[in-house]
């Protein structure tokens, strides 16, 4: 009896459940396990990669999960959503066309090591990008490599990829 109220009590307060958070699906290496960097801050695979200052979301949204990534729109209120399974997202941006990005914000790579002061000589060169920086020094990170980083994760909204493989961030 105590079973079914607590059941009855839980389906009445969250009658569409916990929707699952969109940002906690990552990338996995070669032995199934999550791509990490020394602090265990793993890659989402559906939410957008971007830097610290990102609005916060805070709700649910409907998305539809394929194999380009995730497409997602504004959740009803409590319903179920028309299209695609309902997802929570923590940081995200609605657009006019009722589209949400969820974002996946990340530290400064300004934080992990110096940026660099003044101008780029080839502005063209400039990315936004994740980088994995370590030893001082920090380099572009790509998750199809399905490699740990070793050092730490951090965003760069200005970089400048040099010979030597290290980027420079603009920040």
């Amino acid at each position: 009896m105590t079973t079914a109220i607590i059941l009855f009590t839980t389906l009445l307060l969250d009658p569409l459940g916990t929707a699952p958070d969109l940002c906690a699906d990552v990338y996995l290496d070669t032995d199934s396990e999550p791509i990490t960097d020394a602090e265990g801050t793993t890659l989402s695979r559906f939410c957008e990669w971007t830097g610290p200052e990102v609005p916060v979301w805070n709700d649910d949204v409907c998305c539809t999960i394929g194999a380009a990534g995730a497409e997602c729109r504004l959740a009803p209120i409590d319903q179920a959503c028309d299209e695609g399974r309902r997802m929570y997202c923590e940081y995200g941006e609605l657009f006019t066309d009722m589209s949400v990005v969820c974002y996946q914000p990340f530290r400064s790579a300004c934080e992990l090591s110096s940026c660099s002061r003044g101008t780029v000589q080839s502005p063209d060169d400039i990315q936004e990008d994740i980088l994995c920086c370590y030893n001082g020094s920090c380099y572009e990170f790509t998750s199809i490599y399905l490699e740990d980083c070793d050092g730490l994760l951090g965003w760069c909204s200005y970089g400048y990829s040099k010979e030597d493989g290290t980027v420079d961030c603009y920040d």
